[in-house]
């Protein structure tokens, strides 16, 4: 049953799944005073010449500017601690697929370190709804910097993001599990026939 979650044939739905997330994190960003854009390239903000190079070629999900003047390159990444590559330290560790998926978006990034003109936070979580150790401490400071103001509270501001994200990974998981139900009729029968988008009651339309 856990098989959906990390199977590549539903790249599209864990895809919607991801920028569900990335769209709460924005939104979170923007209530604490972040200006925000959507996949900055990383040769735009290291210096030197990158153009030709890789980090020409790639791009985070969010880019953040905050109040001081802050620049912050964020890359959102979802975990399935019962995928077989992360399995058994799941079991014994708590937070071990967050943990390794934040430490494998760092390596990727980190060619890209020196001369750069922004703060990296990869913001990982597992499919059951557990945030990474950076997301947790990111989702802190967020509430610190709404809370300046002294209309805010912090705590409620935290709350309230932990209840979306937990919404919109549970959403995401929801479709891909649904998605799949789907591919069954197409992989153990014959003359596969999709299901309406639309439900209809005209006769002869299908």
């Amino acid at each position: 049953p856990d098989h959906p979650i990390s199977c590549k044939a539903n790249a599209g739905a864990a895809m919607l799944r991801h920028n569900s997330l990335t769209s709460v994190w924005r939104r979170y960003i923007n209530k604490a005073g972040g200006a925000t854009s959507l996949e900055p390239q990383y040769n735009n903000f290291t210096a030197g010449d990158t153009h030709s190079s890789a980090a020409g070629q790639k791009c985070g999900d969010i880019l953040a500017v905050m109040q001081g003047g802050c620049v912050i390159v964020l890359d959102c990444v979802v975990t399935h601690p019962a995928a077989a590559s992360y399995v058994r330290r799941a079991a014994s560790t708590t937070g071990s697929a967050a943990a390794a998926a934040e430490h494998r978006k760092k390596q990727a990034f980190q060619e890209f370190g020196q001369g750069s003109a922004y703060e990296f936070i990869p913001l990982a979580v597992e499919s059951y709804g557990r945030l990474g150790v950076e997301a947790s401490r990111f989702l802190s400071t967020l509430g610190d910097l709404a809370a300046e103001g002294g209309g805010v509270s912090k705590e409620r501001f935290v709350r309230n993001a932990r209840q979306e994200l937990s919404c919109a990974l549970c959403r995401g998981n929801s479709h891909i599990y649904h998605r799949s139900l789907f591919a069954i009729a197409r992989r153990v029968g014959r003359l596969f026939r999709p299901g309406c988008d639309v439900p209809i009651e005209e006769m002869g339309d299908v």
